[in-house]
């Protein structure tokens, strides 16, 4: 492990295990790509358009502030068991001579990496909703930015990354959930 920062490392794989699978086969890249990258821009786009989300984000940031956090804290706590349990089979694969056994070790060891990475993700997600929750709360006292024009732009944008990264973060926790949910069915059958 070098360095002290992986967010790089954590968005290329979490961004990876979107379109493979636990056998590392590619499923879809332009289906992760529409229904995460493209799909989220779009709503988020329309929620702005349609809606009067401006208002919308100053009457609910507070709750979205303490819902991110939450999320945070919860998903931390659910990697550090996940870590646990991997460490486990990982010395069940390391004892075990069944050919079947092994692979779904391997499967479930690949299925965790993937995971682990995809709620570190949606860690980092939510970081990014808080600091831009934050950030849109600032009130400037300079001229440039009392500007009605550049007001507009600063919410408008705000706005937009606010619910493209919150929408995405839904999306995320959606791969997640449904992950975790195939691998418990498939411990209960072995």
């Amino acid at each position: 492990m070098k360095g002290k920062f992986h967010l790089k490392e954590i968005i290329v794989n979490a961004h990876k295990s979107l379109y493979k699978d636990v056998n590392n086969n590619t499923i879809s890249l332009s289906a992760k790509v529409i229904g995460f990258d493209v799909f989220p821009g779009l709503l988020a786009g329309l929620i702005i358009c349609l809606g009067n989300s401006i208002n919308l984000l100053k009457d609910f940031s507070e709750s979205l502030l303490t819902t991110f956090s939450l999320f945070s804290g919860l998903l931390f706590s659910l990697i550090i068991v996940l870590v646990d349990k991997a460490k486990s089979r990982k010395l069940d694969l390391i004892k075990n001579d069944n050919e079947e056994s092994k692979n779904y070790l391997k499967r479930y060891l690949n299925f965790s990496e993937q995971l682990i990475s995809q709620i570190s993700f949606s860690i980092i997600l939510s970081f990014v909703v808080i600091i831009i929750l934050l950030c849109s709360q600032l009130k400037f006292d300079n001229e440039w930015f009392n500007n009605s024009s550049i007001k507009m732009l600063q919410l408008y944008l705000s706005s937009f990354t606010l619910f493209y990264f919150s929408i995405q973060f839904i999306i995320l926790l959606a791969v997640i959930i449904s992950g975790m949910f195939s691998v418990f069915l498939e411990e209960i059958d072995n």
